[in-house]
């Protein structure tokens, strides 16, 4: 039963960082609801087990019942690896089953569950467990699959991985229970996870596989190298698109831990760690020294990923672990307020309504109106990174009045004002407007948006200053790194359109009284909503 994560977090949003889909039934304390994946089945497109095919160590976690509603491997005597979420709830009325069918097969008592403590619900990270065997297996039953703990590299990326499990055909998640298996390459290598993708071989793994192994030979026989976590699904079939594996090797500390055995030196193998700042002296990991991006920097990586696991778990070990509560937060916001949106404006129209105060803490923003009015003294409202506006420091120049245009110092008018360079005058502060009636200073007209989606009704004042030169350039861009060219004119009588909007982008270009500071107002704001719309 592997989770399902949408490849659609808002509209057309690939990324992996939810299980927006998350099926019922999927943990035992679930079992027994009648709903897709409660019961078990097979891998998709796979064949069928036999003792000679399929390794009696790869068994299923049974409930009381004796319904099949994970796959778990055995990797000791007395300990089997399976997925995280496969042991929410946990009881010791679960047990592993051995065999190739759950109505045939043997099963064996359980006594405790182990999550990774790390493990994170929400975004399904660190999805790992062992279940502990109230006796050990006798090897007569079952001999275990010692895991990998020899870091994976980019040179295995393209290698076959053998995949086996009591997983569904398909979304719908019925099946017969029966051990299949399958092979799948290995498509792209995370730090922490590892994606397979059904396009490869028109297989794969589905619900009740959650749990089950990637098995592969690294040279000294088969290892367990991956832990069935979740789907990512690219449209159509939920349990065909891309399939997301805990790699083990970075776990193998935690793991070897509760075996007994020699725990990985990251001197002898640095990428056992999660980076290589985690490497300690004395030859532990402390993977905590991996995470430093802030939350709108983590989302916003985690939006730009393209569907798989492996990307989405890499964002998040390089993000601080204090907020990824935030990120939490805006994921759920924007998806469950705001994913039925179908434009990029009904969309930013929504966040904002509805998610205003988690991306003020994801993004340490104040929203703002670019009108004036929501900033205190000594601030004013600007476009800030990926489109959002905040309130930061400026001067309290207002409307004639003189300021600096330069684009590295967008800070010289006060609230509700922007400065446009006037020519031989040198920079005047202008107002913002939406409609005619705030151009209440000059009594011009509100000339044509200047600025993408989300803040495309926002323009600036058409107001006469009586310049001998009528070019002018529109700082609109607070963000100080963004190209913005300040020295493009603003030809006010080139254009005849009454909307001064020549290619009907309903926002102007150079030619029609925009600039290149404008457009790079346009590509602040249209970042976050390439990430996040699509």
């Amino acid at each position: 039963m592997t989770r399902t994560t949408s490849s659609r977090l808002v509209p057309a949003l690939a990324t992996a960082a939810v299980c927006a889909v998350c099926l019922a039934g999927c943990e035992p304390g679930d079992l027994g609801t009648a709903v897709p994946g409660a019961g078990p089945a097979e891998i998709v497109n796979g064949d069928n087990c036999s003792d000679s095919t399929c390794p009696a160590a790869v068994g299923a976690l049974v409930d009381g019942w004796g319904g099949a509603f994970c796959t778990a491997t055995l990797i000791d005597a007395s300990w089997v690896l399976t997925a995280a979420h496969c042991v929410s709830g946990y009881d010791t009325s679960v047990d592993f089953l051995v065999g190739n069918d759950e109505d045939t097969g043997d099963t064996y008592n359980t006594n405790a569950a182990y999550a990774h403590p790390d493990y994170d619900s929400e975004l399904v990270i660190n999805d790992i467990a062992l279940v502990h065997l109230s006796s050990p297996m006798s090897s007569a039953v079952a001999t275990p699959i010692p895991i990998n703990t020899t870091s994976l590299t980019d040179a295995d990326e393209g290698e076959p991985v053998f995949y086996v499990g009591f997983g569904a055909t398909g979304s719908s998640g019925y099946g017969s229970g029966t051990k299949r298996y399958t092979e799948m390459e290995l498509y792209r290598l995370g730090e922490i996870e590892y994606t397979s993708q059904y396009a490869d071989t028109s297989t794969g793994i589905c619900y009740g596989d959650s749990g089950g192994p990637g098995i592969y030979d690294l040279g000294s026989g088969d290892r367990v190298i991956g832990v069935n976590s979740t789907v990512s699904s690219t449209g159509g079939d939920e349990c065909m698109g891309y399939y997301n594996d805990t790699r083990v090797d970075a776990y193998a500390a935690w793991i070897n831990d509760y075996l007994g055995d020699p725990i990985p030196d990251c001197n002898d193998d640095i990428g056992i760690c999660w980076c290589d700042d985690a490497c300690q002296t004395d030859g532990t990991c402390d993977n905590d020294l991996c995470g430093v991006d802030g939350c709108g920097d983590t989302y916003m990586c985690m939006a730009g990923c393209d569907g798989t696991g492996a990307c989405t778990s890499d964002c998040y070990i390089a993000a601080d672990p204090i907020i990824m509560d935030d990120v939490d937060d805006v994921i759920n916001c924007f998806y469950n307020q705001c994913n039925d949106e179908t434009t990029p404006a009904g969309f930013y129209d929504c966040i904002l309504s509805h998610c205003s105060g988690q991306i003020e803490s994801c993004w340490e923003v104040t929203l703002c109106d670019l009108l004036g009015g929501d900033c205190g003294a000594g601030a004013a409202c600007r476009v800030a990174d990926y489109g959002f506006t905040d309130c930061i420091s400026t001067d309290t120049a207002g409307y004639g009045e003189s300021c600096n245009p330069s684009a590295v110092d967008p800070t010289s008018c006060g609230d509700g004002y922007i400065c446009l360079n006037e020519g031989s005058m040198g920079g005047i502060c202008h107002q913002f407007c939406v409609g005619d009636g705030d151009c209440t200073d000059g009594g011009g007209e509100c000339g044509s948006p200047v600025f993408g989606v989300p803040n495309d009704d926002v323009g600036i004042c058409d107001d006469d200053f009586s310049t001998t030169d009528s070019d002018t350039d529109v700082d609109t861009d607070s963000d100080t790194d963004a190209d913005t060219d300040s020295d493009t004119d603003v030809d006010s009588d080139a254009d005849s359109d009454s909307d001064g909007d020549t290619d009907g982008a309903g926002m102007l270009a150079p030619s029609e009284g925009g600039c290149a500071c404008t457009a790079a107002g346009r590509e602040a704001s249209a970042g976050l909503l390439t990430l996040l719309f699509g």
